[in-house]
């Protein structure tokens, strides 16, 4: 498998170093495959089965509980599939 590169922002990024550190933990593997999380303050503030679910009990959290950081949502436990999606090209229309 050929290496992996991380934007400099989101190696950076507290929630996504969190992440990794739970990752590293095994914290993962003792959830149900198919379980979104998300992070936010370097911090998991939740988890659920269902990402609408999930969305909803951030969106239940007030905006201003939420780190400056942002936060960072994943699905653990499930294969992914990584695309190179390229260069974004502009397309001029005619009329």
């Amino acid at each position: 498998m050929g290496r992996i590169e991380v934007c400099k922002e989101l190696a950076e990024d507290p929630n996504f170093q969190a992440y990794q550190v739970a990752e590293k933990a095994g914290i993962f593997t003792e959830m149900e495959p198919g379980t979104w999380v998300a992070f936010s303050g370097g911090q998991l503030i939740a988890t659920s089965l269902k990402k609408e679910t999930l969305f909803k009990k951030l969106d239940e959290q007030a905006l201003n509980e939420l780190s400056d950081s942002g936060s960072f949502v994943d699905q653990v436990g499930v294969s992914k599939k990584i695309s190179n999606i390229g260069k974004p090209r502009r397309i001029m229309g005619g009329e």
